[in-house]
């Protein structure tokens, strides 16, 4: 906490002979910018040197040809035991379906909890929606700030 409050005077002092409209763009809108940014485009900092390797059964079973689709989740134990992490993107139905079941209990009797992540599919929408409403609020603070002939 302390941190964030030297951060800030230091900023003010910074920015104290500037207009409030550029301490607004350099303290507000460039930060939630280079947030957004990373949240969207942060897969591409590695530049191709490093990257997770992933296998969603969805789009790596085939789900057209019976034949196919049967040896695909034939080897299914085999691919979630040899997973060095599990993530399962959790809604109210997941443990409707037999086979999320079947791959949550292979990855826990190989691996216990430790690599299991849950995420919820509600999380990243209502951290975007909760993001984007506060950046809103106080840029129209910053707006009526700015126009305020008080603080001209």
């Amino acid at each position: 906490m302390a941190a964030f409050v030297v951060l800030s005077e230091a900023s003010m002092l910074a920015f104290a002979d500037m207009s409030i409209h550029v301490m607004f763009v350099f303290l507000l809108d460039l930060p939630i910018v280079v947030f957004f940014w990373v949240f969207f485009f942060g897969q591409h900092l590695t530049f191709g040197v490093w990257g997770p390797n992933m296998w969603l059964d969805r789009l790596c079973v085939d789900q057209t040809n019976a034949k196919t689709k049967a040896e695909g989740i034939a080897g299914l134990p085999t691919i979630v035991v040899n997973s060095s992490e599990l993530l399962v993107l959790w809604d109210k139905s997941y443990y409707q379906r037999l086979w999320c079941n079947f791959e949550l209990s292979i990855f826990f009797k190989g691996n216990g909890l430790k690599n299991l992540r849950l995420m919820p599919l509600w999380l990243t929408p209502w951290l975007l929606t909760t993001m984007l409403l506060s950046y809103f609020s106080a840029r129209l603070v910053a707006v009526f700030t700015e126009s305020d002939p008080r603080h001209q």
